[in-house]
């Protein structure tokens, strides 16, 4: 039976999501998931520069997987033959490849997935299958989309998630400090390690229909252009791209070190991955990724003034310590 009064709930938004053609996941693992599954893959390559999240839901799936190396240019690493039933993750790494050449890349290897949950605005390639996460560029507490390159069977019949009691650091941000709330994130976080493959939630897909898609893509545009404008000279990881409008990486010697001083000053940057340290050797070029490359906020809550005065504070960081560089 259909209710009618009571209370107002949250409220129905008329515009368009970014991407309204693609399939709609909860999350970027499962999304990730459901293309094995559909297009019955039975071992997964896996970047070893690459959060855990997704080894973990595969050997929750019992999916065989093994782990290949990136070059200095971010590219796979990968010289042997995929047989059929294989396939290769390829991250695009801060949107650093576009669509011709992940093509070629196909080219090369036959099955690949691309996964651009650091190039949200790069629209996929008619022939890649492709997914996208939404968190890490918008104020939504999951989502995910998949370009699937079959029709499918089975996305028909999974279930809707979730989202409301996933919320609350997102609200409370609103209002309050992200350190207020940074414990709540996490356990939101955690959480996602046991849910299932299931349809985007309603409110988090009525959400996407709220943003001037535009607007974001050219504020993130002006604050990348910003920071690549004062750290190209010092950036020790050559900027081919700039399309993925993720966060700036900028690669140094002291990221470390300069990590743990931006946070001191309310500046909160991520480590990505904080499992690659424990999983590579310290001589490997993904160990030096995950401990030195400080990758800087540029997404739509900040302006040109907020870019330089984060630039202010990292030359102070580094005149500190004594390397006016940034090497």
């Amino acid at each position: 039976m259909t209710e009618i009064g009571g209370y107002l709930d949250f409220e129905r938004y008329e515009g368009r999501e970014y991407y309204t053609n693609l399939l709609r996941f909860n999350t970027v693992r499962n999304a990730i998931l459901f293309t094995i599954k559909e297009k019955r893959y039975q071992k997964v390559w896996l970047p070893r520069y690459l959060c855990c999240s997704i080894r973990n839901r595969l050997e929750q799936s019992h999916i065989k997987y093994d782990y290949y190396d990136i070059t200095d240019t971010l590219a796979p690493d990968f010289h042997g033959p995929l047989s059929q039933d294989e396939v290769l993750l390829v991250v695009n790494y801060f949107g650093q490849f576009n669509n011709a050449q992940l093509r070629q890349l196909q080219k090369i290897h036959k099955n690949i997935i691309v996964d651009n949950t650091q190039s949200f605005f790069q629209h996929p390639s008619p022939g890649i299958d492709t997914v996208y996460t939404c968190r890490k560029y918008f104020g939504v507490a999951d989502g995910a989309y998949l370009h699937l390159t079959i029709p499918s069977m089975q996305y028909d019949e999974l279930p809707n998630d979730a989202s409301y009691h996933r919320m609350l650091h997102l609200l409370g941000r609103f209002e309050k400090d992200a350190s207020d709330f940074y414990p709540e994130f996490c356990k939101v976080d955690k959480s996602f390690e046991h849910e299932d493959i299931k349809k985007m939630s309603t409110l988090t897909q009525n959400i996407l229909r709220s943003f001037d898609y535009d607007k974001i893509v050219k504020k993130r545009s002006t604050n990348f252009d910003t920071l690549h404008r004062a750290l190209a000279l010092r950036n020790k990881l050559n900027i081919y791209n700039k399309g993925g409008l993720y966060m700036y990486p900028y690669l140094t010697d002291r990221g470390e070190q300069i990590k743990r001083d931006l946070v001191t000053k309310r500046i909160y940057v991520p480590t990505l991955w904080p499992n690659v340290l424990h999983d590579c050797s310290a001589d490997s070029y993904e160990y030096y990724l995950a401990q030195n490359i400080v990758l800087l906020p540029i997404d739509q809550r900040y302006t040109v003034n907020d870019m330089n005065y984060m630039l202010t504070v990292l030359d102070k960081i580094l005149e500190k310590a004594g390397d006016k560089n940034g090497n």
